[in-house]
């Protein structure tokens, strides 16, 4: 609750009402069960797109896992797993095994909290994945370190302002987000 973070002084009263133009509530995924196949399908189609591959859509048997996740990180959280699906598979739909969850969905992972399906990718799969999740991870670090500012980003990491750019787009990183906080 931002309005209890600014009276405890923990968020800036400036900011808040800079984010606040319209209050809408919306309730978690979790309890929006019904709109996970809409939402799964259309960053089905988003991410097919932007890698490049022709995905036709998501078992049905890949679809009651997503069903029945829980969202801690609520839709971005959907949409991430998804993008992964759809890096990962290598087929013209999305299977349980295209579906990488959290521990819950792994039976006996014991090297860390999240788990990559190893076994049923190949690799030049695990590479597009891996490469596509430290370019995001990578790029937000540095955005976040120089508060937005995309020409000292990029110098600073020892690549071009166009490149920072293109990484930028092709993750759909919000920059005025780092430029905000």
């Amino acid at each position: 609750d931002l309005n209890k973070l600014v009276a405890d002084g923990n968020f800036r009263e400036d900011l808040l009402f800079r984010l606040r133009v319209f209050d809408i509530q919306v309730a978690p995924l979790r309890a929006r069960k019904e709109d996970i196949r809409m939402l799964a399908r259309h960053f089905l189609n988003r991410n097919a797109k932007l890698i490049g591959k022709s995905i036709e859509g998501i078992s049905e048997e890949a679809m009651e896992i997503l069903l029945h996740h829980e969202y801690p990180g609520n839709v971005r959280e959907l949409e991430n797993i998804i993008r992964k699906a759809a890096i990962l598979t290598s087929g013209k739909a999305i299977v349980p095994s295209d579906i990488a969850l959290k521990k819950e969905a792994v039976e006996d992972d014991e090297e860390g909290d999240f788990a990559f399906p190893f076994f049923t990718t190949n690799f030049i799969q695990a590479r597009e994945y891996f490469t596509a999740e430290f370019e995001s991870q990578y790029v937000n670090t540095i955005l976040k370190k120089y508060k937005g500012n995309i020409s000292v980003a990029a110098a600073n990491c020892g690549m071009t302002r166009q490149n920072m750019q293109r990484l930028i787009h092709k993750h759909k990183i919000d920059v005025e987000y780092y430029r905000n906080i």
